[in-house]
């Protein structure tokens, strides 16, 4: 374990603003982070493969942070697998999305050829 360190913040401030200071006792220690991951194949393996992201936990343990949109990831798992899809599909729930998203970069490092990027879907579902 490490010892406790004090942080100190104090944020600028403009004219009329009030001035605060911040202490806050803080220790670091080391844990073992996981990522959650699953794969549905798809009809052609050849179509490349759609993955599917979303942090698998926050700075609390408590489903109002990241329930959401874990529920959201299930969904999705959920009504792929029922679509029998055209292209494989990799999901995965990273942790330490708060830390600089280590868990993120981890999944990324060892899944080279996956390309780089992403995309914003505005409508996961259509309605029928």
């Amino acid at each position: 374990g490490s010892r406790p360190r004090s942080i100190a913040m104090v944020p600028k401030h403009s004219s009329g603003a009030s001035k605060a200071r911040v202490v806050a006792q803080v220790r670091r220690i080391t844990v073992q982070a996981r990522n959650v991951l699953g794969t549905l194949r798809g009809r052609d393996a050849t179509a490349g493969t759609l993955v599917v992201v979303t942090p698998r936990r926050g700075w609390w343990n408590c489903a109002g942070e990241r329930g959401g949109g874990i529920a959201c990831w299930l969904e999705v798992i959920r009504a792929l697998s029922d679509s029998n899809p055209s292209r494989d599909v990799l999901f995965a729930a990273t942790s330490g999305h708060e830390l600089g998203h280590l868990g993120l970069e981890q999944f990324l490092e060892q899944r080279p050829r996956l390309p780089r990027g992403s995309a914003r879907l505005s409508r996961m579902f259509r309605v029928q």
